[in-house]
């Protein structure tokens, strides 16, 4: 793997961790409110996987000396990752009932995660980088999943 493909590998891990983090927030929010939801378990499974999605590119984050990251996904020091996050905070807390919020997440940040993860998939060399295919396709397959269960609802 050459220094550029690391650092952008590095640079997918952490704006991914950074909005991974956002999305299972908000979606944890909506889980801890006081009125009761019939999309609660939604909620929480949307939340659950997004934390794994963090986990599992926090696990895959390329290890060089003098970067962590911490430091990649510090609004301060990488500001296309703070405004990232801004939209997609200002996107989830515009909508103001289950539906809305629902309509969201099936119509934009899923289907935004998964045009990432395409678009990672085709710059990969994937019989050279197996792990990082792994992790894409455990998230490919797990979005389409809740897409799938949020058509349920």
């Amino acid at each position: 793997m050459s220094v550029r493909t690391i650092s952008g590998l590095g640079e997918i891990a952490a704006r991914e961790v950074a909005l991974m983090e956002v999305i299972a927030g908000i979606c944890g929010d909506w889980i801890a409110e006081e009125r009761t939801s019939t999309l609660r378990p939604l909620w929480a499974d949307i939340a659950q996987s997004h934390a794994w999605y963090r986990q599992l590119w926090s696990q895959r984050f390329p290890v060089i000396p003098g970067h962590d990251l911490n430091s990649a996904t510090d609004p301060e020091i990488n500001f296309p990752i703070a405004d990232l996050i801004a939209q997609t905070r200002s996107l989830l807390d515009a909508a103001d009932d289950d539906q809305s919020r629902l309509r969201t997440v099936t119509t934009v940040t899923i289907p935004a995660t998964l045009s990432r993860i395409e678009a990672i998939n085709t710059a990969l060399l994937r019989d050279l980088d197996r792990p990082t295919a792994v992790i894409t396709d455990r998230i490919q397959m797990d979005l389409n999943r809740l897409l799938y269960a949020a058509s349920q609802v």
